[in-house]
């Protein structure tokens, strides 16, 4: 899959270095669920279980690189959220290129993705109070606050949108749209 600036492609297990790299930075992981860096086996961990969301439901996390040098930007995909029926939005993006809309540019491409291809009706997503930036992309594609998703507790702010909502939205960032 492709937008303007990205290529998104399923996570493998050759991208281990890079999530590793990311899931072991306290800045990047700080809004994650543990908050903190991720151990050895944590990161293992970690990703096993995006691999095996790709075998077990055919969809999940993309490792996202830029169109013009093939540069690791992050991951954006959707996953069930805690083994519900949620399908949940999610994305992170490295350092170097935060403030870029990169991350706005893959939520749209997931999102649209979730419902052209995978044919879901209601995506989800939900951010820390604390993390402003994330909280504006999920805004930005579209999603308003649900109450209704209350996979993660009080400690994060939920949202959610339908397909025609997101329909109502014009695409900014998919390639051909």
């Amino acid at each position: 899959m492709e937008t303007d600036r990205l290529i998104l492609a399923p996570i493998r297990a050759d991208d281990f270095d890079f999530m590793a790299d990311f899931l072991s930075d306290p800045t990047l992981t700080r809004y994650l669920p543990k908050a903190a860096p991720y151990t050895g086996p944590e990161i293992e961990a970690y990703v096993a279980a995006r691999l095996d969301h790709w075998e077990t439901h055919g969809f999940g996390n993309f490792m996202l690189r830029t169109r013009s040098s093939g540069g690791m930007v992050g991951y954006a995909g959707l996953e069930h959220a805690g083994g519900t029926a949620f399908v949940d939005l999610r994305y992170g993006i490295a350092r170097t290129y935060w403030g870029k809309g990169f991350a706005l540019e893959a939520a749209e491409a997931v999102a649209d993705y979730g419902f052209t291809v995978l044919g879901l009706t209601t995506l989800y997503g939900a951010a820390v109070p604390e993390n402003r930036a994330s909280l504006a992309v999920l805004r930005q594609i579209g999603m308003a606050p649900d109450p209704a998703f209350d996979c993660y507790g009080d400690v994060v702010t939920p949202f959610s949108i339908t397909l025609d909502q997101f329909r109502d939205k014009p695409l900014l960032h998919i390639k051909g749209a």
